[in-house]
């Protein structure tokens, strides 16, 4: 996938920046709810930046990155953070997780790093509702959901680490 997103990196404001901007400003309340260390993941060329600076953009793309303005930029795998337990303390990841094929994987090294809000969006094609609810529940606490144009938009705390240790044990 980052292939794909190197390559489009040069356009990809043209293409999409409107439809991002929308978005943020569909969230802009819940943004401002986002304290302390931010990580802004899927950041791509940093778009998000016009309402306010993640303290770490990340993304899989080396091109998208090189367009992003934060002076703090890591290139990595979602599915594999290169950041110490509870690093931050806020995370938001827009449009991201549908161009992951191990969405539980990633849900879990967010659920990891970040020990307090998340802003998560997804695409809502090809997905249902329920069984997004049900793969966000198992390391977050849904607090609010909402829909805006093509997305579903999660605002999530995590659960407890030794609520998640539960859940993952198998009899």
């Amino acid at each position: 996938m980052s292939e794909y997103y190197d390559a489009l990196s040069s356009g990809y404001g043209e293409l999409y920046s409107e439809e991002q901007l929308d978005k943020f400003e569909f969230l802009m309340s819940w943004l401002k709810t986002l304290k302390g260390f931010i990580l802004d993941l899927g950041a791509g060329t940093g778009l998000i930046q016009k309402f306010f600076i993640p303290s770490v953009s990340a993304d899989s793309s080396i091109e998208m990155l090189k367009r992003n303005n934060n002076p703090n930029r890591v290139c990595c795998d979602a599915r594999f953070l290169p950041f110490k337990d509870e690093s931050f303390n806020s995370l938001i990841s827009v449009t991201m997780l549908q161009d992951v094929k191990e969405k539980r994987r990633v849900l879990r090294e967010i659920a990891r790093v970040c020990k307090g809000v998340i802003i998560l969006t997804i695409l809502k094609r090809n997905y249902n509702k329920e069984r997004l609810d049900a793969l966000m529940s198992k390391n977050f606490e849904i607090i609010y959901f909402d829909v805006q144009g093509k997305d579903y938009c999660y605002y999530l705390k995590r659960k407890k680490q030794e609520e998640i240790k539960r859940l993952r044990i198998r009899f």
